[in-house]
């Protein structure tokens, strides 16, 4: 695949947290044309100063083949306009918070063009939620949705005494990803567009990406609340007092993998993934499969 090949695509990313930010930079340095955009009431902090410092890519980016990309990438369009940003562009990624999907969605829907396709990442059931947005509200827009269970990295803005330092901080890059469109008809189309986005690069050139069987499948396999519910709540002692009893620890060096994850909480969080496997299976659906070992390995987990 060519940066010339790439280039003929343009990626509008919505969403300037740590993903949005990482996905934007990694499409740009891949060559892809490239606009982000962030929502106006959060525009003046996420976006500030993006136009004319990029983002830099910095980090591990540990995996399996190898692959690695780093730099500062420098964007098409930096704008709170998401007329502007989105129209024109095939492909649309969505790089929020499912908190804020409704949102953006509801924003979003009026502005979409036939022929875009739109990935939500990771998609934590936001593909439901944006069909029934387009249901409602445009139903004879011909768009292709879909979701992936994961980001393509473990990412974090980089931030020095608190300041954002326009770098993100990638600590390994996925080599497959697990991923389903809403209808299912349209998986092919969905799981081939991928070759054409730069940030799954390393998932193109790695074992490439996995068809989830119905987004359902896509919404259990993400492992996040799995483990970050039971790790939080079991963990609230550790978090409460680091720093402040353990004499000298900046708050800012906690970790919830390294502090939090005993051999105990892994227990509680291997058998809530079992529970999820269960109503996977109850309803009908599949979901990505994880050995035991994988929940007491920090170096899988972190």
């Amino acid at each position: 695949m060519t940066k010339q090949h790439l280039a003929d695509y343009t990626i509008a990313v919505l969403g300037a947290g740590a993903v949005g930010r990482s996905v934007a930079a990694d499409c740009k340095l891949a060559g892809n044309q490239v606009r982000l955009f962030d929502l106006p009431e959060f525009a003046g902090e996420s976006l500030k100063d993006l136009d004319k410092t990029g983002i830099e890519i910095q980090g591990f980016e540990l995996g399996k083949y190898n692959f690695k990309r780093n730099g500062i990438a420098k964007f098409d369009l930096v704008s709170d306009d998401l007329a502007e940003v989105v129209s024109g562009a095939q492909i649309i990624l969505v790089a929020v918070p499912s908190v804020g999907h409704q949102t953006f969605f509801e924003r979003l829907v009026p502005l979409l063009e036939d022929g875009q396709i739109i990935h939500i990442i990771p998609d934590n059931f936001g593909s439901l939620r944006l069909r029934k947005v387009l249901r409602e509200t445009r139903p004879d827009v011909d768009v292709i949705v879909g979701g992936w269970s994961s980001a393509p990295y473990g990412t974090r803005i980089v931030k020095e005494a608190g300041i954002d330092t326009k770098r993100v901080f990638l600590r390994y890059r996925a080599v497959s990803l697990r991923g389903a469109s809403l209808p299912s008809t349209d998986q092919e189309a969905f799981l081939k567009s991928t070759e054409h986005i730069g940030c799954f690069d390393s998932v193109t050139f790695g074992d490439g990406p996995v068809g989830g069987k119905t987004v359902l499948d896509v919404g259990f396999s993400n492992v996040n609340p799995t483990l970050h519910c039971p790790g939080t709540i079991l963990g609230a002692a550790v978090m409460e007092n680091y720093g402040r009893v353990f004499g000298g620890n900046d708050k800012s060096d906690f970790s919830i993998y390294s502090h939090v994850y005993t051999e105990s909480v892994s227990a509680v969080q291997y058998s809530f993934y079992q529970e999820e496997i269960e109503l996977a299976e109850k309803i009908g659906v599949d979901i990505a499969r994880y050995p035991k070992e994988t929940f007491y390995s920090r170096s899988k987990t972190s």
